[in-house]
């Protein structure tokens, strides 16, 4: 068994950024989970469509290495609703349920081996662009509410972004 301990709310935001890459209706019940790989007492959460992937980075006290998958938004749910501050989640390896711990609290969750995750594969490049996030933020505020949400439609769902000379347009 694998002892776990973290912070609720340094989890609770890391889950709450991965939000926005779990797709609303998938055919793979893997591209609904939250890839969790521990090493070197940080927890790297991950998830994907498979067009984008978030991962993030929290702090934990783990003394193994971990790699699970499990569905996404029980474990959110999960840990926002949690009464304490600290968490203790032990993994069983051999009934691969992962139980959650804080206060009063318990609750098992079955995870899903983590050999079935969708690896999305990151290159390296020297060519890329670099500019400020919060310009970056507000220039899709101004410009998102023109892309049509209907999915049937794809060519119409998205914002052309365009890079030329050094200057970056929506």
């Amino acid at each position: 068994m694998t002892n776990i301990y973290c912070n609720r709310n340094d989890l609770n935001i890391a889950l709450s950024n991965l939000s926005h890459s779990i797709p609303r209706r998938t055919t793979s019940p893997m591209l609904s989970c939250a890839l969790i790989r521990i090493n070197n007492g940080e927890m790297y959460l991950s998830t994907t469509d498979m067009n984008i992937m978030i991962e993030t980075v929290i702090n934990v006290e783990c003394s193994e290495k971990l790699e699970i998958a499990i569905p996404y938004s029980i474990f959110q749910r999960t840990v926002s609703k949690l009464p304490e501050e600290d968490i203790m989640m032990i993994y069983d390896k051999d009934e691969n349920k992962l139980t959650i711990k804080s206060g009063k609290y318990s609750s098992q969750h079955v995870c899903i081996s983590s050999e079935e995750y969708p690896r999305v594969m990151i290159k390296e490049s020297e060519d890329y662009i670099k500019f400020d996030k919060n310009i970056f933020k507000k220039m899709i505020q101004k410009t998102s509410f023109s892309a049509n949400s209907d999915e049937i439609n794809g060519i119409l769902t998205g914002v052309l972004i365009k890079n030329e000379n050094k200057k970056l347009s929506m």
